[in-house]
């Protein structure tokens, strides 16, 4: 596994097995209409948001980041493409919130993985309304111990990019809460 340290990693399972229930395939027994949003990385094609009881699946696919970026085109066969630069976090937003507005009156569960998104993983990249007037917050981090030894890493998180990616998705999230708040929900 090119590790070279006296830990070995744990088998790692490329796809939720078809066995497991998941919690959208429990709901959906009892009459609940499903839908799913952002990163899946859970398994290819067998093994997509749909095979496990999400049978409304926007962007959810094998791959654990979005192949053509945060911002439109997103090359994801899962999402289709609306307009160049469209801003993902905000597209799944939207998305979640035509759901909920379309099974409002009926039992429903989403799970838009954008409150978890993998925004802030990789890939630092903003557009600059994003990251403009941010990097004044520092936040602490420290230290840990690797091996018997300590590892210095930044005292403080200053990083504009960074801030506006965790903006963006703070802003994603609020999307939804608004649209919650605003049905009554």
């Amino acid at each position: 596994m090119g590790r070279h340290d006296s830990l070995l990693p744990a088998d790692y399972v490329h796809h939720l097995p078809q066995q497991d229930i998941t919690i959208a395939e429990a709901l959906q027994d009892h009459g609940y209409t499903t839908f799913f949003a952002g990163k899946w990385h859970r398994g290819d094609e067998g093994a997509y948001p749909e095979d496990h009881g999400f049978p409304i699946n926007k962007g959810g696919r094998d791959k654990g980041s979005p192949m053509g970026g945060y911002f439109s085109p997103f090359e994801n066969p899962k999402l289709e493409d609306r307009h160049d630069g469209e801003n993902l976090s905000e597209r799944l937003a939207k998305e979640t919130n035509d759901f909920i507005a379309t099974h409002q009156d009926s039992s429903f569960f989403c799970l838009p993985v954008l409150l978890c998104g993998s925004r802030t993983h990789t890939d630092h990249t903003g557009k600059m309304g994003e990251i403009s007037g941010k990097g004044h917050r520092k936040w602490y981090c420290g230290q840990r111990v690797y091996h018997g030894k300590k590892i210095a890493y930044p005292h403080s998180q200053d990083n504009p990019i960074y801030a506006g990616l965790a903006e963006t998705m703070d802003d994603a999230i609020g999307i939804v809460l608004d649209n919650l708040e605003k049905l009554g929900l």
